[in-house]
């Protein structure tokens, strides 16, 4: 929720100056750059500095998730009571690591 409200943030502001981009996290993300150089005389530098530092948290959050994800796929595959709930249709490591949290092996 934090990585999308960043987003979003760097919509409006983006808006503000007038500039809108496609919808989708990788349309955002692949322009961004190109935008901030293409429309450096429209903007002012501060606003410069304000995209690039949401700019920075969204990368940042992106490698704290994607660094999170992986912990978690890792004990998913370690934990005998998660393998177990994910050989269920559908469910999968996050879902399997927050059930075996939630209620442990489920023996109560």
């Amino acid at each position: 929720s934090r990585r999308t409200a960043t987003i979003n943030q760097i919509r409006a502001f983006l808006i503000e100056q007038g500039i809108t981009v496609r919808k989708g996290l990788r349309a955002l993300k692949s322009s961004f750059l190109a935008i901030l150089e293409e429309r450096r005389d429209e903007m002012s530098p501060r606003m410069r500095t304000i995209l690039s530092g949401l700019y920075g948290d969204w990368l940042w959050l992106d490698e704290r998730i994607e660094t999170v994800s992986k912990e978690i796929e890792g004990i998913s595959r370690t934990d005998a009571s998660c393998a177990n709930a994910m050989t269920i249709p559908g469910i999968g490591p996050l879902i399997s690591t927050a059930m075996v949290a939630a209620i442990g092996q489920g023996e109560a």
